[in-house]
């Protein structure tokens, strides 16, 4: 399969901020379409690097500490730019229908209404008794701190 060069994470350019006052409901308009345009941008590279359009650059604990040092250093917009695309990554990841994440808590709480929905409608008794999904965030919960450990010992390395 043939991966395109680009590569999925987070990139900021150089400051090219047009600083004008604005009216405050056409700043408030601004501030919502900008945040609504970060958020389709991220949503974009996921599904892009999910379908294997693209390779994946995660950056890890200690790559995303080295960018929060670089931006600072250029000022506090950049650093504000970068704080809003992290808080939507983060947001968005953790909707993700992954066990421990709060996708993941929102799948098992569909489950639990369409099964009592079923058990409504045909008298069955289908549940997910608290062991199984115990179980099953536990090994989510596994998942996620092994490829915490890969993905930062991958930032570490890249420094060398």
């Amino acid at each position: 399969m043939l991966f395109r060069s680009a590569k999925i994470g987070i990139a900021l350019a150089p400051n090219n901020f047009d600083f004008q006052a604005l009216p405050f409901s056409k700043a408030c308009s601004k501030g919502i379409n900008d945040g609504l345009n970060v958020i389709a941008q991220t949503i974009g590279g996921l599904f892009k690097m999910f379908t294997r359009e693209t390779q994946a650059d995660v950056a890890g604990p200690v790559k995303i500490m080295k960018m929060i040092k670089d931006q600072s250093s250029k000022g506090i917009f950049d650093l504000l730019y970068l704080t809003a695309i992290l808080s939507v990554n983060i947001g968005l990841i953790n909707l993700m229908p992954l066990p421990v994440l709060d996708g993941g808590r929102i799948v098992f709480v569909l489950l639990e209404i369409l099964f009592g929905f079923i058990n409504r409608l045909a008298g069955l008794k289908l549940a997910i008794t608290p062991k199984v999904e115990e179980t099953i965030h536990f090994a989510g919960m596994l998942f996620l701190l092994t490829l915490l450990v890969f993905v930062t010992y991958k930032d570490i390395m890249s420094f060398f």
